[in-house]
């Protein structure tokens, strides 16, 4: 559930936001030039929680849980012949939940996507794992981000029957200090997954992020069609990229129709990304996926649905099955799902 205090500071000034919500690149997109009309969509829908490992995360943050999760700072200027512009600040990357942990909060329950999420805390001091920490030794200390800043435009129109939405926004931050050892020793490595490869650079620390995230749709006659591009210093869904690792690239293109209460598309995504960050230097991942389907609403609230998903994850040295390094065993998988239901909203 999101949770904020939203401030409306009058139409000449624009909006002010507080807490827990939507970001900058979740409000200008809303799942839009992303394509987020289907049910399950490539957003962790159910048919990627049910097929396993093969799935690859969404990459391009709106209405992700790593980017709307956290408490935040947002402001949204009024609209000026079709542009507006938004502006985001956190301290971090956790919400107040985090601070209220207990003491025997562990390391791998406190970070959720190497360093994304929420996280949890030692209420009673700083510790290692803690997602307010500014330096430490725990494996993970130094993939936090700090400082998280988000500038973003947006442009809305109509020319005819053409109706256009377009964004671009810049993401960058600091990070938190890893002060452990400073090289890939086993006991980095098998904190994380599996033990560390001969040529791995990985040394435990991270830069912080710096990317841009931009996306168009055009709207005619009941079609949309959409595409968005996510690229930079990121691995995966807003966790920080290791020293050394590969950059982040990703697009995703959709095409869906509206006719009434019927809904029908298809929606594609593929990216490259570092994944496991002990293969620092030595692989990086791929990740791809395509979903088609259609919705039919039969009255308000009621919706049923079907959707047909194909994705797949590939990185050498790693063991998709298992999580596990150094293996040459199940370096691509694949899987496929289809799902038929309903959803009631009230």
């Amino acid at each position: 559930m999101r949770r904020a205090f939203t401030y409306v500071a009058g139409e000449q000034w624009g909006i002010v936001r507080f807490g827990q919500a939507d970001g900058v690149i979740g409000i200008f997109d809303n799942g839009v030039t992303t394509g987020q009309f289907l049910i399950n969509n490539l957003n962790g829908g159910d048919n990627q929680n049910i097929v396993g490992p093969a799935s690859p995360p969404f990459f391009f943050l709106a209405q992700a849980g790593a980017e709307y999760d956290n408490a935040k700072f947002v402001y949204l200027s009024p609209q000026i012949a079709g542009f507006d512009f938004g502006f985001q600040w956190a301290p971090n990357t956790t919400n107040g939940y985090a601070i209220t942990g207990t003491a025997n909060n562990t390391l791998s329950g406190s970070i959720i996507s190497a360093g994304t999420g929420t996280g949890l805390s030692n209420a009673n001091g700083a510790s290692s794992g803690a997602p307010t920490l500014t330096s430490g030794p725990g494996v993970l200390d130094g993939s936090r981000a700090t400082n998280q800043t988000v500038l973003g435009v947006r442009y809305q129109g109509t020319f005819g029957g053409l109706g256009l939405l377009a964004y671009g926004a810049y993401e960058f931050s600091g990070h938190s200090n890893y002060t452990g050892p400073g090289n890939n020793t086993t006991v980095l490595g098998n904190a994380i997954l599996g033990n560390t490869v001969a040529g791995s650079t990985y040394n435990g620390k991270y830069d912080g992020l710096n990317f841009g995230s931009g996306g168009a749709a055009l709207t005619y006659a009941g079609f949309t069609l959409a595409g968005n591009v996510i690229g930079g210093r990121l691995n995966g869904q807003l966790a920080l990229a290791p020293q050394g690792g590969a950059p982040e690239i990703a697009y995703t293109a959709s095409l869906k129709y509206t006719a009434g209460p019927l809904t029908v598309g298809v929606v594609g995504e593929v990216g490259w990304y570092q994944g496991n960050v002990n293969l620092t230097g030595i692989s990086q991942r791929r990740g791809r996926a395509i979903t088609a389907g259609g919705t039919f609403t039969v009255a308000p609230g009621l919706i049923f649905f079907a959707e047909a998903l194909w994705q797949d994850v590939q990185q050498s040295n790693w063991n998709a099955s298992t999580g596990l390094i150094g293996s040459n065993a199940n370096n691509n998988a694949r899987s496929m799902g289809f799902t038929i239901g309903n959803v009631v909203n009230f």
